[in-house]
């Protein structure tokens, strides 16, 4: 037994020390900016390595290919982006390492840590299907790259938890304090700005989110949306409730008065192309 132990921790310190001398630093970070594929693709800045298995980067950015860096303008998000390449969200401070326990299971799996817009986010990487999960806590959305230029978002708190693999995806998300802005396209009229409390469930699966549920509250206002996310639009039905304490109740009867199936009921279809929002 004495023995078997000997040897499991030369074996150890062996991976280790061939990981810390003869792996260089660049090659890691190119398996890790090339694990994506499809229209996302990993930048990573201020890559090292540690000591078992273990690293470390400044930033890492997640991008999504062929857009234009900076609202149409055609200048990198950020000193050496590609111009085609535009920030889907940024990640500082990224702490990562190898789970030796999972190694010896069988099932490695890569831990990781880091901040992400006021917030923090801690995940895994199972490295033999690739399945990756993900909890976020308290993370601003205001600053998150893809929201930016939206017009639809000005503040909020952002937790949940996202587990997806190649194709598929489970996204379970709560938001805290937002402050949302009312979205009007092709006729359509959403009143968003009154609420401040969202809560959501989807399921993705090639390109295709499935919206399990997604919760609005305000003051006196409540909204319930089902339906179905495609790359080129939306196939949603959108519920709003009010009660007799809603502060805007003309307001919102004028604007959703077609949509009115009965005093603080209505139902709005929302079907278009929501591509440039």
């Amino acid at each position: 037994m004495k023995k078997a132990i000997i040897l499991l921790l030369s074996l150890i310190f062996l991976a280790v020390g061939s990981w810390f001398l003869v792996v260089p630093e660049q090659t890691i970070a190119d398996l890790i900016e090339d694990s994506l594929d499809g229209g996302l693709s990993l930048k990573t800045e201020g890559f090292r390595k540690g000591l078992f298995f273990s690293f470390r980067a400044d930033r890492v950015s997640l991008l999504k290919r062929g857009d234009v860096g900076r609202q149409g303008s055609g200048e990198p998000a950020h000193p050496g982006d590609s111009p085609a390449d535009a920030p889907v969200a940024i990640l500082k401070d990224l702490r990562g390492s190898l789970n030796l326990l999972s190694v010896a299971k069988l099932s490695p799996r890569v831990d990781f840590d880091c901040g992400f817009e006021g917030g923090a986010l801690v995940g895994t990487i199972a490295l033999v299907d690739g399945t990756v999960t993900v909890k976020v806590d308290h993370v601003g959305l205001a600053n998150i790259p893809l929201l930016k230029g939206r017009d639809v978002i000005d503040e909020g708190d952002l937790s949940g938890d996202l587990r997806f693999d190649h194709t598929r995806g489970e996204v379970k998300f709560w938001v805290r304090d937002a402050k949302l802005k009312d979205l009007f396209f092709n006729g359509n009229y959403l009143p968003l700005s009154f609420f401040h409390t969202v809560t959501g469930a989807l399921m993705i699966d090639r390109g295709t989110a499935d919206v399990r549920s997604l919760n609005l509250q305000g003051r006196g206002i409540s909204a319930r949306v089902k339906g179905t996310l495609i790359k080129s639009g939306s196939k949603l039905t959108m519920e709003v409730m009010t009660d007799s304490s809603f502060q805007a109740g003309p307001v919102l009867q004028a604007a959703l008065g077609r949509y009115m199936v009965s005093p603080g009921y209505y139902v709005v279809p929302v079907t278009s192309d929501l591509t440039g929002l």
